[in-house]
Parts: C-alpha cells; sequence; structure tokens
C-alpha cells in the first residue's frame, strides 16, 4: 500500500528552506516504513502544481494522500484536497498539524476530507494504515476525528509520544526529490550542503506569540521532550555518513535548555561527530561558560530571537523577559568567541509605534550582528496575541485573495498604519546600514509615509545620497 504525503507552501512564500520541507513528514514516514508500507512525497509551489499533481496521482495510485497543515497554509491545502477528492473520491484524505489540533472543527467540516489527525499522529496514522489495508473498521482510533457521511465521529487525544521510541526520520523521501540539502544557506556557495535536524519537541517557555504555548496548554509540561544526548548523536552521525554535509544546523527552537543534557550531548559529538555546527538560542538561558563549551565543540552560529528593540513590547506584548542590557551582554560574549551571529526580529505587533519599531533598528545596528532576519507580525489562531487582537478588533475585515503573511499585516493599528508597516520592512537593512554610516540620512530616510513630512525628507534623502555617493541598493541587501 503506497502512502502520498504532499507537502504544500501555497500561500506562503516558497523562497526559504523550511517552507518546501516537513519535519513531521519525515518522522511519519519512517513509522510507516518501518512496518514496511510505501511511502512518497510531492511538494506543490504554484498553482499549476496541483494539475501536476493530478497526473502524478493517476501515475503512481496512492491509496491515502496525507498533508501536514498550518494556518497560513490552509486555503492552498484545501484547494488541492478538494481537487483530489473530485477526481480520485476513493482515496482516503487525512491531514494533521498543529492547526487541526489546535482547531478540528475548523478543518473536519470540509467534506473533501476523510479525517484529521488532533495530535501527535506517529501511531495513530499507523493504526490508521494497517486497518485500511485490512479492510477494518478505523473510526475508533484515538487521535482521529472521522466523517462518516453526514457524521463526524470523534475521538480522544492521546499523551504525547515518547520521541526517544521513534525511528529515525526519513530524511531519504526528501532527498529523492532533491529536497534534502539546503545549499549556499550560511556561506551562500552553491555547492555547499546544510543538513538540518530536529532533537526535541515543543518549548517550555510561554511566548504569547508561539503556537508553542497553546500545545502546551494542551498536554501540559510533558509536550517539552529532547532526544537522549546518545540518539541524537547517533542519529546525526547516521545522517553525517551517508549525506556527507558541510555543517549542520540543529533546529530546535531552543538549544542548550537542558544543561546536564547539553553536556553529555557536546561531548558524544566532540567525539564522533566533529561537524561544524549552527543552533538557535534564548537570551538568559546560557552564559560564556556554555559558549565556550559550543565553541569548542565546533558550533560556528547561533540564532537569537531579539524580536523588539523596544523593551516593554518584547515584555508586555510577547512575554519575553530579557532587557536590551542582557541582549548586549550576550551578544558580547558570542563576539568575543567569534561566533557568526543572527537575530530575529518582528514589526507590527499589537500596540506598536513607528519610533517603536526604530528601537528596533537602532539596537540591531548597534549590534553589528552577522545576520538580520524581518517577519511582519502574524497572530496565529491559538495564541494570547490572537485573542487580544481579536478582542481589541485589530483584524483587518477585508483581506486580499493573494494576502502572503510574510509580505503584509493583516492587522489594523491604531498608531502603526499599514503603509508605514510596509515601508520600514521593506527598508530594513537599508536603515540599519545608514543609521550605522549616516545619521543624517537615516533621520530622513527614517520618517514614516503617514508623516507630513515624507515627500521633503525623500527628496532631502536623495540628494545627500547623491552628494555622500551612496549605494542604497547595496545598502538595502
Amino acid at each position: 500500500m503506497k502512502i502520498l504525503f504532499v507537502n504544500s507552501n501555497l500561500g506562503v512564500l516558497a523562497k526559504s528552506w523550511r517552507s518546501k520541507h516537513s519535519f513531521a513528514i519525515e518522522i511519519l514516514s519512517a513509522v510507516l516504513k518501518k512496518s514496511d508500507f510505501q511511502t512518497d512525497l510531492f511538494l506543490v509551489e504554484k498553482i499549476k502544481d496541483i494539475e501536476n499533481l493530478l497526473t502524478y496521482i493517476q501515475k503512481t495510485k496512492p491509496c491515502i494522500i496525507g498533508f501536514s497543515l498550518t494556518e497560513v497554509n490552509f486555503g492552498g491545502i484545501k484547494a488541492i484536497a478538494k481537487k483530489i477528492k473530485e477526481k480520485f473520491p476513493k482515496i482516503f484524505i487525512v491531514i494533521g498539524g498543529i492547526y487541526p489540533t489546535l482547531f478540528p472543527q475548523e478543518v473536519i467540516k470540509f467534506s473533501f476530507l476523510d479525517a484529521i489527525c488532533i495530535g501527535e499522529g506517529e501511531y495513530s496514522l499507523l493504526s490508521l494504515v494497517k486497518r485500511i489495508q485490512q479492510k477494518k473498521n478505523y473510526f475508533d482510533i484515538e487521535n482521529f476525528w472521522f466523517r462518516k457521511g453526514k457524521k463526524i465521529i470523534k475521538n480522544k487525544r492521546t499523551p504525547p509520544v515518547d520521541i526517544n521510541l521513534l525511528p529515525m526520520p526519513d530524511k531519504q523521501l526528501f532527498y529523492e526529490k532533491n529536497l534534502g540539502y539546503y545549499r549556499g544557506w550560511f556561506f551562500g556557495k552553491e555547492k555547499e550542503k546544510a543538513g538540518f535536524i530536529l532533537l526535541s519537541r515543543g518549548c517550555p517557555f510561554d511566548c504569547n506569540f508561539c503556537a508553542n504555548r497553546a500545545i502546551k496548554n494542551l498536554y501540559g509540561s510533558s509536550c517539552f521532550r529532547l532526544l537522549s544526548p546518545e540518539k541524537a548523536v547517533s542519529q546525526i552521525a547516521y545522517f553525517q555518513k551517508r549525506y556527507r554535509y558541510d555543517y549542520l544546523f540543529i533546529h530546535d527552537d531552543i538549544f542548550a535548555i537542558n544543561k546536564n543534557w547539553l553536556d553529555k550531548f557536546l561531548k558524544l559529538y566532540a567525539k564522533k561527530i566533529k561537524l561544524p555546527f549552527a543552533v538557535q538560542l534564548r537570551i538568559g538561558t546560557f552564559n560564556l561558560k556554555i559558549l565556550k563549551k559550543l565553541k569548542k565543540t565546533s558550533c560556528f552560529f547561533v540564532g537569537l530571537g531579539i524580536e523588539s528593540g523596544d523593551e516593554e513590547i518584547r515584555k508586555d506584548i510577547l512575554n519575553k523577559n530579557f532587557t536590551n542590557k542582557q541582549i548586549k551582554k550576550s551578544i558580547g560574549w558570542l563576539k568575543k568567541l567569534n561566533f557568526k551571529i543572527a537575530s530575529y526580529n518582528m514589526i507590527g505587533l499589537p500596540g506598536e509605534t513607528p519610533k517603536d519599531f526604530l528601537r528596533t533598528i537602532k539596537l540591531n545596528a548597534e549590534l553589528k550582528i552577522d545576520r538580520l532576519h524581518l517577519s511582519i507580525f502574524y497572530p496565529y489562531k491559538g495564541t494570547m496575541l490572537y485573542n487580544l487582537c481579536r478582542e481589541q478588533k485589530l483584524i483587518r475585515k477585508k483581506i486580499p485573495k493573494n494576502f502572503n503573511k510574510k509580505e503584509d499585516t493583516i492587522l489594523k493599528l491604531k498608531d502603526f498604519k499599514r503603509k508605514d508597516i510596509l515601508y520600514l520592512f521593506e527598508n530594513f537593512h537599508l536603515l540599519i546600514n545608514l543609521w550605522r554610516g549616516n545619521k543624517l540620512v537615516y533621520k530622513l530616510y527614517s520618517i514614516v509615509p503617514s508623516s507630513r513630512f515624507f515627500k521633503i525628507s525623500q527628496s532631502l534623502g536623495r540628494t545627500l545620497v547623491k552628494v555622500f555617493s551612496l549605494d542604497l541598493v547595496k545598502m538595502k541587501s
């Protein structure tokens, strides 16, 4: 029996490796293959890919088609699943992921879906596939809601799985489609091969913008789990031997949170792997001693979620309780040890103003970080900030059909106009480079479009750009 996983990033920018990849599909495929089921993968990036998918289904004849769903790709997956069911009504369509887990009632209502998974689906999906193959009743399988005619059968959610009992992720499924390596991720060289791996699930923190908090509310503290140091290193060693990475990105939301685990992991890694690797840390969870251990074990890159340069917004809106002083101290440690550093930031937050966001620009400019990332805030359902935005009626009523959360804001903020958000988002890197190099031109270009002085400031800015021979195109990149 063949199970086809369809990975779709319709409605999501397809520029990043993550939009083409799924850690969830890797592990689901591994569990199925361990029981001798055949799995396959198809990536849908563009509308025209849907017709190619239908042709592929006709050719390969899968019995079950599965999707991993988030809120932002729901629209695209609905369109795909509907087309599949219209042309192949006998194919069983199942959807899992964080969105159906948190909001099953919003997903199961679509008649072209046969089932949705409302929790962690590795063993539940395996049970479902076995029962379908054996032509046995499957409507009592836990972790699933099923459609039976016009009736919806709702089964209970099971506790989180022990991730140490799961097989190694099926990375080959993606390599076969040329989607395994992310080339040029750090050094920009086409031939370099970055391996990506996940060593934990969940997060112990309660950031107001993150769905991990909603998952934690479902499962409790047990939702955060780590692979044992031995199993983590064993997996990395296996993948490195097979795929020959140039370096590794450990993609956990927060690495180094468990100090005993970290010490054991780093000792084993230094002994068996010795491969340069990158991690993501949280301010306040590490010190200089920990960073020295990471550096000694060939860690070369650290990503940090700064989010906002305004301390009140970071604390009161985002629930990230660390100060700019702590950020600067942590960056100082990293620079002392010659780490490469990335910062992750957001714009268009509830309660934010252009003046507040300029503090984000100033902080990043002062830190002189190697890589700067900025995203437009999106209020995911299930998060505290979604509830806040809904209560304060900040979410726009009319959303364009071609809306993309990475290019636009869904909010209507009183003190931060949409055109100002988009202007500062587009000119984020430019303003940081101007702040570092020419404060006068920076002041002119930091005046937002809603200001009555915008046109004058832009005109004066262009004049000074010529006077100082500034290359704005280069400074924007």
